[in-house]
């Protein structure tokens, strides 16, 4: 189900073209390089990276190590602009059957990307994870925000800034909450920091 989710993305390697991510529910993620083939406007994958669990993947090794298996890893994909003002855009991951913390609770991971890519492209040790597992936590989800079958992640979207601080936020689609009723689903606001972490949340 390669392109089941989509996000785009600022120039990445200076060409004058943005980028596209694609993804699916197989877990794994294409990064693709775009460019213009010069006939009529038409834009073609000049290069790609698979961002995924394989050793060989361009993910730094602590994202990888968290990228299990039937977790649907990718299924949802979002570009949150650029929430530390480094020159380089944040990207949101979700993971809508990850059982950290409550089985297929969902989680969604926040990568932070570096100014001057195809050499690295994320910054290493900088993985937000935001689940079931981490709530409480400093930075993190209210306690109570994810239980088990909700699917969080199964949708996230990045918004301009809704609180003023000078930071975009992001919404994030539990498709089986049960809050408003059994399964009806509910839509997280989430009120970022810099690094990716979250200070405020609404449902």
């Amino acid at each position: 189900k390669w392109g089941a989710s989509l996000a785009s993305l600022p120039d990445l390697d200076g060409d004058g073209h943005g980028e596209l991510c694609v993804g699916g529910s197989a877990g794994g993620v294409d990064l693709l390089f775009l460019s213009s083939d010069g006939a009529g406007g038409n834009f073609v994958a000049r290069a790609g990276v698979r961002l995924s669990s394989d050793s060989g993947s361009a993910l730094p090794e602590d994202m990888r190590s968290r990228i299990v298996g039937g977790t649907s890893w990718g299924m949802s994909l979002a570009h949150l602009g650029d929430l530390d003002a480094d020159g380089a855009p944040e990207l949101a991951i979700g993971a809508p059957y990850d059982d950290a913390g409550a089985t297929d609770g969902g989680a969604i991971f926040i990568l932070s990307m570096v100014p001057a890519p195809p050499t690295v492209l994320f910054k290493a040790g900088s993985t937000v994870e935001l689940s079931a597992d981490s709530e409480g936590d400093v930075g993190r989800l209210g306690v109570g925000t994810v239980e088990a079958g909700d699917w969080f992640g199964s949708d996230v979207d990045g918004v301009d800034d809704v609180d003023g601080d000078g930071v975009g936020d992001a919404l994030v689609g539990l498709r089986y909450d049960d809050d408003g009723g059994t399964g009806r689903g509910s839509v997280l606001v989430l009120l970022m920091e810099a690094d990716g972490g979250v200070k405020g949340q609404q449902k």
